[in-house]
C-alpha cells in the first residue's frame, strides 16, 4: 500500500488506535462491563440520532505494526444521513472520498484517476456507514469494549462482516461529542482520525456530494447515468 494514499479509509478501511484495542481494555468486572456497555449504545445512537448533518476538519495519521507513522494527512469531513458523505484529503496530497449514496467515488488529483463503484452491502460494516448509515447500529457492528478513560468515552466495536478490512474501531466521546475515531486493520496497522471544529447540522449546498469526474480523467469501474449525462 502505498504511502501517499489515504485510500486506507477504504481499503484498510476508509478511516485509528494507539496500540492494539488492548489500549483501551476495561477490567473484567462483568457488572461494570454491561453497564458501560448500555452507556455505550446510548450515547453512540443518542449522536447519531441528533445528527443529521456534519461538517469537521479532521487529522488522520497511519501508523505500522512498530508505531511509527508511515501516512499523515489532513481535510475535511462532511456527511449527510443516510449514507452521504465527503472526505477531501488537502494534505499532502489532494484526493476525494465521496458517497452521493449509490455510488461511491475515489479521486486522485495527481494522478487524475477517478474509481467509482456503486454502493452495496459490503459496506455496511464500513466507519463511513457507521455515521453515515441509517441501519441500526447492532445490525453492522458487535460492541465488545466501553468506559471512561480521562475525559475521553471509549467504546470498540467489531464488524460482523467478517470480510472487511479492518478488525476494530474504536471510538472516543468528549462530553457526548466525537473527537476521536481508531482503526485496526487486518495488516495490523492502525488509522487514527481526530476531528476539530464540529459542526453539527450545519446547512449543506445542494451540490455537495455530487461528483462529476474532472475533463481528461482515467475512470475506473462505469459511470452512473447521471455523471455520464453531465459530461
Amino acid at each position: 500500500m502505498s504511502a501517499k494514499s489515504p485510500g486506507t479509509f477504504f481499503a484498510v478501511v476508509a478511516i485509528a488506535c494507539l496500540g492494539h484495542v488492548q489500549t483501551h481494555a476495561i477490567e473484567p468486572d462483568t457488572e461494570d462491563a454491561v453497564e458501560n456497555s448500555e452507556q455505550a449504545w446510548d450515547l453512540l445512537d443518542a449522536y447519531l440520532t441528533g445528527v443529521t448533518t456534519m461538517r469537521a476538519q479532521f487529522r488522520q495519521i497511519l501508523l505500522d505494526e512498530n508505531q511509527q507513522i508511515v501516512q499523515n494527512a489532513g481535510g475535511t469531513l462532511v456527511l449527510k444521513r443516510p449514507g452521504q458523505f465527503r472526505w477531501d484529503y488537502q494534505d499532502p496530497y489532494e484526493q476525494l472520498i465521496l458517497s452521493d449514496g449509490t455510488h461511491l467515488w475515489l479521486y486522485d488529483a495527481d494522478l487524475e484517476q477517478v474509481t467509482v463503484k456503486r454502493l452495496d452491502d459490503s459496506l455496511a460494516s464500513t466507519p463511513a456507514m457507521l455515521l453515515s448509515g441509517d441501519a441500526s447500529m447492532t445490525e453492522g457492528f458487535k460492541l465488545t469494549e466501553a468506559g471512561q478513560y480521562g475525559e475521553v468515552f471509549w467504546m470498540t466495536l467489531v464488524p460482523r462482516n467478517q470480510e472487511t478490512d479492518f478488525t476494530a474501531i474504536s471510538l472516543g466521546f468528549v462530553d457526548g461529542q466525537l473527537q476521536l475515531m481508531e482503526l485496526e486493520d487486518s495488516l495490523d496497522q492502525l488509522t487514527r482520525i481526530i476531528l476539530q471544529e464540529v459542526e453539527r447540522n450545519p446547512v449543506l449546498a445542494d451540490d455537495t456530494f455530487r461528483f462529476v469526474p474532472p475533463e481528461g480523467s482515467d475512470v475506473i469501474g462505469e459511470l452512473p447515468v447521471a455523471a455520464r449525462d453531465d459530461q
